[in-house]
């Protein structure tokens, strides 16, 4: 299921259910991007080929929430250290050996989202469009909805 919501931080927001292949993935036009990655299974078969993708699609940013979250931030960072060594297509942004992927997680699903929308930066890049990636068997689409209403009128997680 795809599904675009009103931009928060200037920053457009689509939200992508993945549970079984990656081919909407695949074939999402996505530009300047960061992406908010839900994940409670550490051993989700498509992990890693997705944050292969992901990288393959130039993502700028990563930030993961759910149970696995750290797993899935240690994913994206090995898989990158792969592609460097393997030679492998790497993001175009990466022009240089100083440039890196940034990465987070976070075990707080609503600072995680206020995060990646508000704050996250890369370097001189700007972040236009965030993906929300899902994928667990729970539909967080209405969430991310009211989060971003939250956001947008000034909503400021605890920490």
């Amino acid at each position: 299921m795809l599904k675009y919501f009103e931009p928060v931080n200037n920053r457009r927001v689509v939200y992508l259910d993945i549970r079984e292949d990656l081919s909407d993935f695949e074939s999402v036009d996505l530009n300047n991007w960061a992406a908010f990655v839900i994940e409670d299974n550490a051993n989700n078969p498509l992990l890693l080929t997705f944050a292969s993708l992901c990288i393959k699609k130039d993502v700028l940013y990563m930030c993961a929430t759910g149970k696995a979250c750290s797993i899935v931030e240690d994913i994206f960072d090995e898989t990158l250290v792969e592609l460097k060594v393997f030679e492998q297509k790497l993001p175009s942004w990466m022009t240089t050996e100083d440039d890196v992927l940034m990465t987070n997680w976070h075990h707080d699903f609503e600072e995680g989202f206020w995060y990646i929308t508000s704050v996250a930066s890369y370097n001189d890049v700007l972040i236009d469009t965030v993906l929300v990636a899902n994928l667990t068997e729970v539909d967080h689409s209405q969430h991310i909805e009211d989060l971003i209403t939250n956001i947008n009128k000034g909503w400021l997680p605890k920490h």
